[in-house]
């Protein structure tokens, strides 16, 4: 009985993959090889360059994080710092502007977690 099932079921799907549509092959190519050029790359002013919105805020977050002893601010510091070192192009690059944030920021959690904890004094005795 299974065979005879099995033996139904192979000629079902003969008959349906005979009834499928077939795909024709074309071996043109659509496109038009006359309309192709190469890409040139626009040439932007160093002064007209976007600025680098996640270095500023790193700078932000890591002097903050460095004066407030701020955890978060002092990691945020540092995260947007990477994010920023890794977006950088090499014709943008100001390197006093990213060892200044890279600084800022590294000592921001370095002051965090190594400074040492005020006691505060109670008011009454």
């Amino acid at each position: 009985s299974s065979r005879v099932l099995w033996t139904l079921a192979v000629t079902q799907l003969k008959r349906t993959f005979s009834e499928m549509p077939r795909i024709v092959y074309v071996p043109e190519e659509p496109r038009k090889k006359s309309a192709e050029r190469p890409y040139q790359k626009p040439n932007v002013a160093p002064e007209e360059l976007p600025p680098d919105y996640l270095g500023l805020l790193s700078m932000l977050l890591g002097v903050f994080g460095l004066m407030m002893r701020n955890k978060f601010a002092a990691w945020g510091a540092l995260i947007t710092c990477i994010g920023s070192l890794a977006n950088l192009k090499p014709s943008e690059a100001d390197y006093k502007q990213i060892m200044t944030t890279l600084m800022f920021a590294v000592m921001g959690v370095v002051m965090t977690y190594l400074s040492p904890v005020q006691q505060q004094r109670s008011l009454f005795g």
